[in-house]
Order: C-alpha cells, then sequence, then structure tokens
C-alpha cells in the first residue's frame, strides 16, 4: 500500500471537544460581549469539519471575529481537549484564557 493512502485515525473524544468549545464560547461572549461577525452556529458547523475529518492530530484554530477584537481565534488542541483564545492584544486573551484553562 502507498503512503499517501494510509489513513491514520485518532482516538480524540469528540464529544467532549464539542462541549468545551461549546462553555468557552459561552465564557468568551459573557466577557466580550456582542458584536460578532461570526456567529455561535458557524464556529460550531466549523469545528464539525475538523472533527468530522478524522485525522486530526495537532492543534488548530477557529476565527471568531469580534469587532472588539477582531482577530480573536480559538486554538483547540483535541489531543488535550483544551480551549484557548489568541490575539495580537495580549492581555485581553489573557484574561480570557484565566477563565478557560479551568474548562
Amino acid at each position: 500500500m502507498e503512503d499517501s493512502k494510509i489513513k491514520i485515525d485518532l482516538d480524540i473524544d469528540k464529544d467532549r471537544i464539542r462541549e468545551i468549545v461549546d462553555e468557552a464560547l459561552t465564557m468568551i461572549y459573557e466577557y466580550v460581549g456582542g458584536d460578532y461577525t461570526v456567529t455561535r452556529e458557524d464556529v460550531l458547523k466549523e469545528l464539525e469539519l475538523f472533527l468530522s475529518n478524522g485525522q486530526i492530530s495537532t492543534h488548530f484554530f477557529l476565527r471568531l471575529g469580534c469587532k472588539k477584537i477582531p482577530d480573536l481565534l480559538l486554538r483547540i488542541d483535541p489531543r488535550r481537549r483544551k480551549v484557548l483564545c489568541t490575539s495580537s492584544l495580549k492581555k485581553r486573551a489573557a484574561h480570557i484564557n484565566y477563565f478557560l484553562r479551568a474548562l
């Protein structure tokens, strides 16, 4: 069999990842407030695209699109089942991550 045809499936807890991302979105929306350019449903649909692939081995990013923090991204690590935010506004991202670390 050729190397390009080998498919490696990882045993990741998809339900737990969905739950953590959903809770993270709730916390971020409460902390940052409104004015999002990307809806919650769009973020969860994009998450499903990654999870349905079944070949996730490293972290990946989901864009949140907020007017207060335009470059706000969710960094999702499926192996560790952790979610953190990244942004060029380090202080804001650090405040959000303080809450997200409890997930």
